[in-house]
């Protein structure tokens, strides 16, 4: 079987602070939920990722298909 490496962003949750879960939990659920996705895989690797800047914010509305016709105008 193979191997899943999957980035952990400790500082990302969107939950907003306090949200009670820290990185080794959210690794679990996460590891959990490859290998039930993708039985062939004997491992899942957290690699827990080192923020450097703070996250781009973008717009749902410039995602969906209509919002971004309108935003073509």
């Amino acid at each position: 079987g193979g191997v899943a490496r999957v980035r952990v962003d400790p500082g990302g949750g969107g939950c907003g602070a306090g949200c009670g879960s820290d990185t080794p939990d959210v690794a679990e659920v996460v590891r959990a939920a490859v290998l039930a996705a993708a039985p062939e895989l004997t491992r899942v690797e957290a690699v827990t990722a080192e923020r450097t800047s703070p996250p781009a914010f973008v717009p749902l509305a410039t995602l969906t298909r209509r919002g971004a016709a309108q935003g073509a105008r």
